[in-house]
């Protein structure tokens, strides 16, 4: 019984298949449609036009298909020229920043150097500034030594020799000068002290005798 019917659908289908209508595609590719299958609507609607070409229903519906596919088409473009815009603006601020940062380093570094000359400017003023206070100091040491041994060569004649005598005193020896001024000191003592007279003295009461 199985078989029978099996054999029997088997010659019936390709009549049945053979005896759809432009209305059956029609249903068939609405219902695809409806369901979001449009591969499959798209398919069910034209093979009925090959065998219906005129027919109002499947023409529009086919008209219909085009329509979505059209605005399908376009809102697949605009979205990849949206990307591909948001995608040149994502790039242009990436090289903008890019640009942004190389030239803020660049003035960083700028800036740095310049500190970083003023610095030597400072440290180089600094030493000259010091060695000019050496150089002075050295002029003024000389200057010093030279007026010193100017004066020491044009003093009192003596003066050299009285510091040798006084440092020779201080060695517990006597100069020539201070045996001299010994000597004149006794000189003097001598004439202060009065002359011891010679013999008996003499009786004011007699008289001199003139031989």
């Amino acid at each position: 019984m199985y078989k029978l019917a099996l054999i029997i659908s088997l010659f019936v289908a390709p009549l049945w298949l053979s005896a759809q209508t432009a209305e059956d595609y029609f249903h068939g590719g609405a219902q695809y449609y409806i369901f979001g299958d449009k591969a499959k609507a798209t398919n069910e609607i034209y093979t009925g036009l090959q065998k219906f070409p005129t027919d109002p229903m499947l023409n529009g519906l086919a008209a219909l298909l085009k329509e979505e596919e059209q605005k399908q088409q376009q809102q697949q473009n605009k979205q990849d020229q949206d990307k591909k815009d948001q995608d040149k603006k994502d790039q242009e601020k990436k090289d903008q920043e890019n640009k942004d940062q190389a030239q803020q380093n660049k003035d960083s570094q700028q800036q740095k150097d310049q500190q970083q000359r003023e610095q030597q400017q400072k440290e180089q003023a600094q030493k000259d500034k010091d060695k000019e206070k050496q150089k002075q100091s050295a002029e003024q040491k000389k200057k010093d030594l030279e007026k010193q041994e100017a004066q020491q060569s044009s003093g009192k004649p003596g003066d050299k020799d009285k510091q040798e005598g006084q440092q020779t005193y201080a060695a517990g020896q006597m100069t020539p000068q201070q045996a001299q001024q010994l000597l004149d000191a006794e000189k003097g003592h001598e004439m202060i002290l009065p002359v011891k007279p010679e013999g008996k003295p003499r009786d004011p009461n007699k008289p001199l005798r003139d031989w």
